[in-house]
């Protein structure tokens, strides 16, 4: 099964999709023509008339200015020829609108090279041509970027007159889909002849509400793709009109061959040598099931690319450190795959802190849960912390703000106060923000920041960060520094202030190597770098398997106090750890997922340095099923609308369906294949037929809401087809009015609760059986659906 990746495209159009409007358009003729079918009136293709009329300004003239003007850039630097030749080369390849009759140019020079931007736009924006008819088009900009003789940015924008209550109408482009990488090739040679020779081209996406079709282009050299050498074309689906384009490319590269690069077989053992497959324990909170869980997956200790010919770290980023940060720089992102493990780790740590977020309640609120809930009180809670032995409250302290949450995790109430002091001394300051459990009366955290208020009343300095002492001199009047920092007695406190706080959970924790490493001394002095403060770090473990998010974190400053203390810590019961070994793991890696070869590298002072790489996307591995997975370990589903399926089982066969099937494919409409296979007879699920609707609709309302569908592998039937069809044309509710649909369907009477949905459905094109009979109970084919999607968005054939 072949398959396209999509990437994202950024559009410039000025005529925004309008599915609203039109979904308004369409009820009124939706419901107009359902009517008219119930009394006889009109046959049941309700095509949409939109006047056919020739572009007004699709002839483009080429205007001259007679004088240029400049603005922006360092345009004095660019002599008159420069400017004229640029000008010229773009002139050349990129047809002006005759209406477009003001120009102004910018200029840029950095790392000795200069890029010329061109704009041209209307003299009078406010002033519309007569007459404006349906179709016509009124440009209103043209922008295009060249360096040297690539053109590396268009953007062409204009206002198109529509019909009606001027909606963009819904339908298919009329370029044959086969026909898109040849107008996108065309885009490509306008940027430098030649350059359309050198790339891949794939399609993104068709817009089935706008007018353009987005395709995505690569560079290929020696039969290999080049990283950051590529570019995105956007044009018109009926007309193949340019609006944007835009490329990354490096002129002059020179790119070794591959002939001598290491095999996948020698790569693979490099990968295996150099990487680590790490197992954790990953904990999810499902607040919908109301459950937690925790399993292990396999992580790569590390995600670089390794160079092609030695199978080594790449040394490109050694080398771009050694140009001047002046210079000017480009550097290609080729990481391809997944998020990496700290994104991941991150965003789960941050969904789960959106999750317990409490609401803060009014004060007459917070004082009925004082009263009848909570065990401790404000007031209680202040003589806590202010009688803790590790935070550095004192008198002077005061009472600014205290909140009272109260929240139920997983089913458990929990009340929390969140407390802050604040120092009102003139010499000095600070502030303490503490988390306590109203419950319980345990500080679950907080940090305090600021001069130092601790028992010894300490000068306050300028500095808190660093600073260079001589180890075991005085080195000047101690009370104009910074104690000598301790790590080992640090490390003693940061520990017992841990089990003083988290009691026996402490003990799942173990500290990372950082927390002992010594200070160390300047290279150039001899002078040991002191530090104010070391932050302790505590990673949580279950049968020797990290435990990802769980840590306990303390600080502690050179004046032996503690700054801040916080603990993640779930209640969860861990699976056993029976995963597989290291060398079973990697098996399971290489029968999923393969490497990417590719060229990278950067420009300098225009200078391109190539190099050839190899490199494994990011991934995840359920370490007891060797799958890969998603961060909680769960099976990656396909998506469908991130592939383009082709199917094992369809040919041309003159019917025209396997056309149909790759077309509604660019814009998103299709179905997963079934062992690669389309099976048009197979019956269609609800899971199937809701992932139709919801790539058709392409998100813009809540479609679990509004459909109601059932998404299971239960078969959708004729009467739940049209019902969805008419729902997600926002026709619903008119389909539910009483005493105005007539029988059409021989087993479809005026007393089905169901004759508006199906009417209107009929009504819409989606009539797909012979004869008078609708069948409500018959199950619609996996065929029969995008043969209904096809009429739908064809209105009819």
């Amino acid at each position: 099964m072949k398959k396209n990746t999509y990437v994202n495209c950024i559009y410039i159009r000025n005529s925004e999709t309008r599915f609203y409007k039109y979904m308004k358009k369409l009820r009124f003729t939706a419901i107009l023509a359902a009517i008219m079918l119930s009394a006889g009136v009109i046959s049941a293709s309700a095509d949409e008339v939109i006047a056919d009329e020739t572009d007004a300004y699709s002839g483009y003239s080429v205007y001259v200015p007679s004088s240029y003007g400049g603005s922006g850039g360092s345009s004095s630097d660019v002599s008159d020829v420069d400017l004229q030749t640029a000008l010229t080369k773009v002139k050349r390849r990129v047809d002006v609108p005759a209406v477009l009759s003001e120009f102004e140019y910018r200029v840029n020079t950095l790392g000795g090279i200069t890029t010329f931007n061109f704009t041209w736009t209307p003299k009078d924006s406010t002033v519309t041509p007569e007459p404006l008819k349906v179709g016509s088009t009124v440009p209103t900009y043209l922008n295009v970027t060249i360096v040297g003789d690539t053109i590396t940015d268009i953007r062409y924008n204009e206002n198109k007159v529509y019909g009606g209550d001027g909606s963009e109408p819904r339908q298919l482009g009329k370029i044959n889909p086969e026909d898109y990488e040849t107008y996108a090739k065309r885009a490509i040679k306008l940027a430098n002849p030649g350059m359309e020779e050198k790339v891949e081209v794939g399609v993104m996406n068709a817009s089935l509400y706008g007018e353009s079709v987005n395709c995505y282009f690569v560079r290929v050299e020696n039969g290999i793709r080049v990283a950051s050498n590529s570019g995105t074309v956007s044009f018109d689906k009926d007309t193949g009109k340019l609006y944007s384009f835009h490329v990354t490319w490096w002129d002059n590269a020179q790119f070794t061959a591959p002939s001598s690069r290491l095999n996948t077989s020698n790569i693979q053992k490099k990968y295996e040598s150099a990487i680590k497959l790490n197992p954790a324990y990953i904990i999810k909170k499902d607040y919908q099931k109301n459950t937690i869980t925790a399993e292990i997956v396999y992580t790569p200790s590390d995600n670089y690319e390794f160079d092609a010919f030695t199978g080594k770290k790449t040394t490109m980023y050694d080398d771009i450190s050694k140009y001047n940060d002046s210079v000017n720089i480009d550097i290609p992102s080729a990481n391809y795959g997944f998020d990496v493990a700290e994104s991941a780790a991150g965003m789960a740590y941050d969904d789960e802190v959106l999750n317990d977020e409490a609401v803060a309640f009014t004060a007459a609120e917070r004082r009925e849960i004082e009263e009848s809930k909570v065990r401790y009180t404000k007031e209680d809670a202040v003589k806590i912390v202010a009688a803790d032995p590790y935070i550095t409250y004192n008198d002077k302290y005061k009472l600014t703000s205290a909140n009272l949450y109260s929240s139920t995790d997983f089913g458990k109430e929990k009340n929390t106060w969140r407390l802050q002091f604040v120092l009102d001394d003139d010499k000095k300051s600070g502030n303490i923000s503490v988390t306590l459990d109203a419950d319980t009366g345990k500080i679950e955290q907080f940090t305090q920041s600021g001069d130092n208020v601790g028992a010894v009343d300490y000068p306050v300095y300028e500095y808190e960060d660093v600073i260079l002492v001589e180890e075991g001199t005085d080195n000047g009047d101690a009370k104009e520094k910074t104690p000598m920092f301790d790590v080992a007695k640090s490390v003693k406190l940061a520990e017992e202030a841990a089990k003083y706080y988290f009691g026996n959970s402490f003990n799942e924790y173990r500290g990372v190597s950082a927390n002992t490493k010594p200070l160390t001394k300047d290279t150039k002095t001899g002078k040991t770098i002191n530090i104010y403060a070391r932050e302790f770090v505590y990673n949580r473990y279950h049968e020797n398997i990290p435990v990802n998010g769980e840590s306990v974190r303390v600080t502690v400053n050179a004046y032996g106090e503690i700054r801040s203390i916080s603990q993640n810590h779930t209640e969860v019961i861990f699976p056993k750890a029976d995963i597989l070994t290291s060398a079973e793991a990697f098996e399971e890696l290489w029968k999923q997922t393969k490497f990417s070869l590719y060229y990278a590298g950067f420009t300098a002072d225009g200078t391109p340095h190539t190099y050839l790489m190899y490199n494994l996307p990011s991934y995840y591995m359920n370490a007891r099923t060797g799958k890969l997975s998603d961060y909680y370990g769960k099976a990656i589903p396909k998506s469908d609308t991130d592939e383009r399926y082709e199917y094992s089982d369809l040919k041309t066969d003159g019917s025209g369906f396997a056309e149909r099937i790759a077309e509604l494919g660019y814009y998103g409409i299709q179905l997963e294949p079934i062992d690669g296979k389309f099976a048009p007879q197979t019956e269609i699920t609800g899971k199937e037929f809701y992932n139709l609707l919801r790539n058709y609709t392409g998100g813009y309302y809540n479609s679990d809401a509004i459909f109601g569908i059932d998404k299971s592998e239960k078969s959708v039937t004729y009467r739940d087809a049209a019902k969805l069809f008419t729902t997600m044309s926002n026709l619903g509710a008119a389909a539910k009015l009483e005493g105005i649909y007539a029988q059409v369907f021989t087993d479809i009477p005026v007393s089905d609760p169901d004759i508006g949905y199906i009417n209107i459905a009929d009504a819409l094109g989606l009539r797909f059986l012979d004869g008078n009979a609708f069948k409500p109970d018959n199950k619609v084919t996996r065929a029969e659906a995008i043969n209904m999607f096809y009429r739908f968005v064809a209105y009819g054939e």
